[in-house]
């Protein structure tokens, strides 16, 4: 069975074209949110591919940093880290200028009786950082969950709403259910490796 250390090894080992693109890449790159669920291990593979494909850039995670065992993890492996509120626009205009950021901060749990603070997660956040990094490229990442679409009058999506389940014969859904992680135990008897010889065989139907 896997340990929760392989499984972070897993998630933070670069693929060959990951490398071969950080080689081709022009700047620095910056982690907008990277002390959540997936910033540590994409804030480490960034790194590491960067280191292997043999070009000098920054690899830069910036969150608030709550987590210890979280910094522990990034000065492990040599990623910059800033600590950072990104509500606080005099925060954000401190923050190095780079060509390249990867945009994963934003409020999804805990929103009931908290909206105002979640439209300045979601809203006002996203236009602070533009309104600093000006023309850089983003990377922007919504969500790892997927919902179907709402329209503006239904009130979105809730909770206990199928993911695509409407739309779909059936649906896979490989981790982000057991919400696992750098501050998250592994469920006993998780073998992700199982679930791929699983899978291969119906490659052709999926």
């Amino acid at each position: 069975m896997w340990n929760e250390a392989q499984l972070d090894e897993a998630l933070s080992t670069p693929s060959q074209a990951l490398i071969d693109d950080m080689a081709r890449l022009d700047g620095d790159i910056m982690i907008l949110g990277a002390g959540g669920k997936v910033g540590p291990t994409l804030s480490v593979m960034a790194k590491r591919a960067v280191e292997a494909s043999g070009v000098d850039r920054k690899v830069i995670a910036v969150s608030r940093f709550t987590d210890p065992f979280v910094v522990a993890l990034m000065e492990k492996e040599h990623v910059e880290c800033i600590s950072c509120d990104l509500t606080q626009p005099s925060q954000i205009a401190k923050l190095p200028k780079v060509k390249n950021i990867i945009y994963m901060a934003g409020r999804k749990f805990g929103t009931n009786g908290a909206e105002c603070e979640t439209w300045e997660m979601n809203v006002a956040v996203p236009a602070y950082v533009t309104q600093h990094f000006g023309a850089a490229r983003y990377v922007v990442f919504s969500t790892s969950n997927v919902y179907p679409f709402a329209t503006p009058k239904s009130g979105g999506n809730t909770e206990d709403v199928a993911v695509f389940a409407h739309s779909l014969g059936h649906l896979l859904l490989l981790g982000d259910l057991l919400y696992h992680g750098p501050r998250n135990d592994l469920p006993r008897d998780y073998a992700p490796k199982e679930v791929i010889a699983m899978l291969n065989p119906l490659a052709g139907q999926l």
